[in-house]
């Protein structure tokens, strides 16, 4: 035959639960592999693979203009403190997906330790220096960190989704 169960019987639900299983063991295998090699890359301090980073090539060389961007958007929070402000700056240009910044695509860049030549595995820094080029000193990333963290700080409290009345929204 060609490979199809007759699940009308015993013999063949079994053979269908057998080919099941081996596929299985299959993708478990290649995930396996796959977590290991990137393991590996950021053990190596090499850019992880897949989505490239604003500033960088798929490779972790620099993109230059990228590159500007990212030291200014840095530059600009800790000037302003303001993730909408930085959103507000960056109005004449789009991100390189072509889309309008937000603050939440500025929280997003200041987050990422990898800007700081970090390594970073499973979205954990592993402690090992990135190879590439950082585009912020430890210093301002820190900074960065500790005024993104400040339970202080002020964060929409009088913008359009707050809630103004009771059961509203």
């Amino acid at each position: 035959s060609n490979g199809d169960a007759d699940l009308t019987t015993d013999a063949g639900r079994l053979f269908a639960r057998i080919k099941l299983a081996v596929a299985r063991a299959e993708v478990e295998r290649k995930s396996a592999r796959q977590r290991s090699a990137a393991k590996q890359r950021s053990e190596l301090g090499k850019p992880p693979l897949g989505v490239r980073l604003t500033g960088y090539t798929p490779r972790g060389e620099l993109v230059p203009d990228e590159a500007d961007m990212v030291r200014q958007i840095f530059a600009d929070f800790l000037a302003t403190r303001s993730l909408r402000a930085v959103a507000r700056s960056l109005a004449e240009v789009t991100t390189r997906h072509g889309n309008p910044w937000h603050t939440s695509t500025v929280f997003g860049i200041l987050r990422n330790p990898r800007y700081a030549g970090r390594a970073v595995y499973r979205g954990e820094v592993t402690g090992n220096p990135g190879g590439w080029v950082p585009l912020v000193s430890d210093e301002d990333f820190e900074a960065v960190q500790a005024i993104l963290a400040d339970p202080g700080r002020a964060t929409n409290r009088t913008g359009s989704t707050e809630r103004k009345h009771l059961g509203s929204g």
